[in-house]
């Protein structure tokens, strides 16, 4: 009986150490596969989280809200195209043509030909209805096509240093207004020198006096033809004989120069 009892007893503790043991293999096996859920679980939300956590560069719609300081300035620069371009406001209303022009202007030779351009053809051909000159002088009108009007002096033409003024009528051109144009003639005759010159002194008895002109005045007929017209008014008179050594250049030569005049 005490064997028995032993054999019960020493059985007991080998019982509950074998059924400790597989507590513990079931505890042990319960732990692996809860530690392997939780690393399932770790591993599905950790990107999620990384995300969250993790600051990431924003792809917004709005270009300006992530372009460069450069690009941005050079959005807001407007181009050279349309810093330029005119806008409608801002062209210039183009200069209605004329109706009718003359030239030439200002200062023109002796021989200058009128042009008279209109933009429309008169309403008569006939030039002097059309064009009045003043002061007058003798020419001719042509028409070089319908808009177009010439007026030729006569020789030996326009008179050196002589003003003129070009009036287009209104009633024969058709225009609303007259049309005055102005202008001079180059040439206007002056003495360039004389000598003996003002205030010379102990001039010679046989002197003679040249005279000459800033242009032309004698023709060459005048030359060929020997003395002509006294150009010289000499005070107190004096007797003598003049003529041009060429066309600007006039010689008077003194009979006798009396002594001690001026």
């Amino acid at each position: 009986m005490m064997g028995a009892l032993r054999s019960r007893i020493g059985g007991v503790p080998q019982r509950r150490g074998a059924a400790v043991a597989g507590a513990i293999v079931v505890t042990a096996a319960l732990l692996a596969l809860a530690f392997w859920r939780n690393s399932l679980g770790t591993e599905e939300h950790a990107p999620a989280a990384a995300a969250a956590a993790t600051p990431v560069a924003t792809t917004a719609a709005d270009p300006a809200a992530t372009a460069s300081p450069a690009s941005a300035a050079r959005a807001a620069t407007p181009s050279p195209a349309a810093a330029q371009s005119p806008t409608a406001a801002g062209t210039p209303a183009e200069e209605e043509p004329a109706l009718v022009s003359v030239s030439p202007g200002g200062l023109v030779p002796r021989l200058a030909t009128i042009t008279v351009a209109f933009q429309e053809p008169p309403e008569t051909a006939e030039g002097a209805r059309i064009v009045s000159i003043e002061p007058p002088i003798e020419g001719s009108f042509a028409w070089v096509d319908e808009r177009t009007l010439l007026f030729q002096p006569a020789w030996p033409g326009w008179l050196r240093g002589q003003s003129y003024e070009v009036t287009v009528k209104a009633a024969g051109a058709g225009l609303p207004d007259d049309h005055v144009h102005a202008f001079t003639v180059e040439g206007q005759l002056e003495v360039a020198y004389v000598i003996p010159a003002e205030g010379d002194r102990e001039v010679p008895a046989n002197a003679q006096i040249l005279v000459q002109f800033n242009r032309s005045v004698a023709a060459l007929t005048v030359l060929q033809e020997g003395p002509g017209p006294e150009v010289l008014e000499i005070d107190p008179p004096l007797e003598g004989r003049g003529e041009w050594l060429n066309t600007s250049l006039y010689r008077f030569i003194p009979t006798a120069l009396a002594a001690s005049t001026e």
